[in-house]
């Protein structure tokens, strides 16, 4: 994927170059999944996406079936939020896929997997907060993409990334063309 001058992604540089024989092909690719943040009782909404998580596990499941590489692959899932992780985890164990690791941005610092799914758990862009904790500053986002030794996964709702008007749209424009 390599460089792009219009893009605040002009540094990025994956690891490999693409030879398009990865299970989704490209290095970089953005999956559209709808899903909905739900309420707590006091009708706050929670940092978790259940649809998100279903379509991680969905992927982890067609990169351990379709990798060709001669070892298992790595793989981990970053997502911006605590509640998220939490619940990628638990569905994680129930599938037998454990060694799938799960953290914030911030516990990968300096770690590098073969596939890294990106699951920001936006399904509008409200609340605020949320669109600004993800995409605001790029650090987040660079962080998450440069762990990818072979593939960068980005699960989520694509319409509302790329209304952002932050970091978050300017990485899906970036994958749209290059990925």
């Amino acid at each position: 994927t390599g460089k792009h001058k219009n893009s605040v992604f002009h540094k990025l540089n994956m690891n490999v170059e693409d030879d398009f024989t990865k299970p989704f092909f490209n290095n970089m690719i953005a999956l559209d999944v709808r899903g909905k943040r739900p309420k707590d009782k006091n009708g706050k909404e929670k940092n978790e996406n259940k649809v998100e998580m279903e379509a991680c596990i969905k992927a982890i499941k067609y990169i351990r079936k379709y990798d060709t590489g001669k070892e298992e692959a790595t793989i981990a899932i970053v997502t911006p939020f605590a509640h998220q992780k939490e619940l990628l985890e638990n569905r994680l164990k129930i599938e037998g896929l454990s060694d799938v690791k799960v953290g914030t941005v911030h516990a990968f610092q300096g770690q590098e997997k073969d596939y890294i799914i990106f699951s920001p758990t936006l399904a509008s862009l409200e609340p605020k907060y949320a669109v600004r904790f993800i995409g605001n500053k790029y650090n987040m986002l660079n962080v998450a993409v440069t762990r990818a030794k072979k593939q960068f996964i980005y699960i989520g709702n694509l319409d509302v990334a790329e209304k952002t008007d932050n970091y978050i749209s300017k990485l899906i424009t970036y994958i749209r063309e290059n990925g």
